[in-house]
C-alpha cells in the first residue's frame, strides 16, 4: 500500500511540472484548449492530494525510559528469587520420603496361602 502512495506523491509532482509548461507554452494552444487542460491537470492533481488524506499515519510507540525498565526487571527478578526460595523446601521433603515409603509397607497377601499345582491345574 505504501508504493500506491509514493506513486500518488510522484504523480502530484508531475502534474505541478505539467502546469509550469502549460504556463509556458500558451501560444500552442488556443484558449478554449489551454483551459481545459489546466483544467484536466487541477483536477487529477486535486484528485491525488485527496487521496493522500488517507494515508495512514504511522504511530511510533514512544520507548520506555531505560529506567523504568531496569525497575521492573529488578521487580520481576526479586519475586522469582522470593518464589524459588520457598518452594524448593517442600519438594526436597516429598523427593526424600517418597523412596523411603516404598520399602516400609508390608504386602497385602502372604505368597504361602497360594498353591501353584492349584493354579496350574
Amino acid at each position: 500500500m505504501s508504493n500506491t502512495f509514493s506513486a500518488v506523491e510522484t504523480q502530484i509532482k508531475i502534474f505541478k511540472e505539467m502546469q509550469t509548461e502549460i504556463a509556458k507554452d500558451t501560444c500552442i494552444l488556443s484558449d478554449e484548449e489551454r483551459l481545459e487542460l489546466e483544467g484536466y491537470v487541477d483536477n487529477q492533481r486535486r484528485q491525488c492530494e485527496l487521496y493522500l488524506k488517507l494515508k495512514p499515519v504511522k504511530k511510533d510507540p514512544e520507548p520506555k525510559p531505560a529506567a523504568e525498565k531496569a525497575e521492573k526487571k529488578a521487580a520481576r527478578s526479586k519475586k522469582a528469587e522470593a518464589k524459588t526460595a520457598s518452594t524448593p523446601e517442600p519438594a526436597k521433603a516429598a523427593e526424600e520420603t517418597l523412596g523411603q515409603d516404598l520399602f516400609c509397607e508390608e504386602p497385602a497377601a502372604p505368597a504361602a496361602d497360594i498353591d501353584i499345582d492349584d493354579l496350574l491345574g
